[in-house]
């Protein structure tokens, strides 16, 4: 008789991708930062967050988080969008890369079977791109 144990790993961020949606070449409202998990989760398409309960920003230079409103939606099984809807409270920055995320436990995303551990996935500056200032073909 064999038994087979099966461990399955808990989603984690693959990528983390900035995109000025105010025009207001820094990080504001409307900006909007897309966070792509390396699998499939147990979270379902359409699903809402409030993002400050779930994702903490990790730099506190950033200042108090994303801001006083942001809006999280799942567009995929491994992609959630996040949009500042009021930057209040936030300092000015440009890069994406001076942001780190991580998943809180209690947010429970597993994997798409709900089989894994909650993912406690923290990003890195390696795995972020883009940037909330005008890109030099936009102008300066």
């Amino acid at each position: 008789m064999w038994l087979v144990l099966c461990v399955r790993s808990a989603p984690a961020i693959s990528a983390v991708q900035c995109s000025d949606g105010g025009g207001d070449r820094v990080f504001g409202e409307q900006d909007t930062i897309t966070i792509t998990m390396n699998q499939n989760t147990s979270v379902s398409v359409n699903t809402r967050w409030n993002t400050s309960q779930i994702i903490s920003n990790l730099n506190p230079n950033v200042g108090a988080g994303l801001g006083s409103v942001t809006s999280a939606l799942w567009v995929s099984a491994d992609r959630v969008i996040i949009t500042v809807l009021n930057a209040t409270g936030v300092n000015v920055f440009q890069n994406c890369s001076q942001l780190r995320f991580r998943f809180a436990a209690a947010a429970n995303v597993k994997d798409l079977l709900s089989r894994s551990a909650p993912s406690v996935s923290e990003s890195a500056a390696t795995i972020t791109s883009g940037a909330f200032g005008l890109s030099t073909t936009e102008g300066t």
